[in-house]
C-alpha cells in the first residue's frame, strides 16, 4: 500500500488500523529504498 503524504498515512493509521480490536499500539518507520542511481559504474 503506496500512501501520497504523512496526511494520508495518519488518516489511514488513525481511521482504519486504530479502531480494529485489539490494537492497543502502534510503532511506524519509514522505509527508504534506491530506485535509480545516476553515476557511472565500477568494474
Amino acid at each position: 500500500m503506496t500512501w501520497r503524504d504523512t496526511r494520508d498515512l495518519y488518516r489511514y493509521l488513525t481511521e482504519r488500523v486504530a479502531p480494529l480490536h485489539g490494537v492497543r499500539e502502534l510503532e511506524t518507520a519509514p522505509v527508504i529504498r534506491t530506485v535509480k542511481r545516476v553515476g557511472t559504474l565500477l568494474p
